[in-house]
């Protein structure tokens, strides 16, 4: 039914290998969601964390009809985190990487010159939510959620922000 329906949509060459990457044991796939190329329009996409080869990779299909984008992360996700983090209007991959339970999260955004830009935020155990542009500026921000303390909090969630304003929202 997938496949009929990605024909049917002229995504022949982006359903194969999308149906390739799924048939992986080894990996996880996950349909993260934006507007890779800027048009407007969210494109198709698929991610594919595969933890025994430790990389994450994005298979972009433009509804554009530009040429399908691809981006590998030489590390294995432990959340995707696409958003707009440049203020250009286009989303860009990223992923979120537990390091060890004593450091930062680390995040690992491909910016518009194609590399890497990391940012540490959050700790172990924090909820990485989907991101949002949480201060309105356009520029999607880092967010995290984490519970509450027996003395800070009980029973509560306290999201945690990093706007890119550097005002608040």
């Amino acid at each position: 039914m997938t496949k009929n329906f990605l024909t049917k949509c002229k995504f022949s060459i982006f359903s194969t290998a999308v149906i390739s990457l799924l048939s992986l044991a080894e990996a996880r796939a996950q349909v993260p969601l934006g507007d890779f190329d800027g048009d407007g329009s969210s494109d198709l996409s698929v991610t594919l964390v595969d933890r025994s080869a430790k990389t994450t990779a994005w298979l972009v299909r433009p509804t554009s009809g530009a040429a399908p984008l691809f981006y590998q992360f030489d590390i294995a996700a432990d959340a995707l985190v696409s958003g707009k983090y440049f203020g250009d209007s286009k989303t860009y991959p990223g992923l979120v990487f537990v390091r060890s339970a004593s450091r930062p999260l680390e995040w690992y955004i491909r910016n518009n010159l194609g590399t890497n830009t990391l940012v540490y935020f959050g700790i172990p155990g924090d909820t990485v939510t989907n991101q949002a542009d949480m201060d309105c500026d356009g520029v999607t921000d880092f967010t995290v959620v984490r519970n509450g303390t027996s003395t800070n909090f009980p029973g509560s969630k306290l999201w945690f922000s990093s706007v890119s304003s550097g005002g608040g929202g």
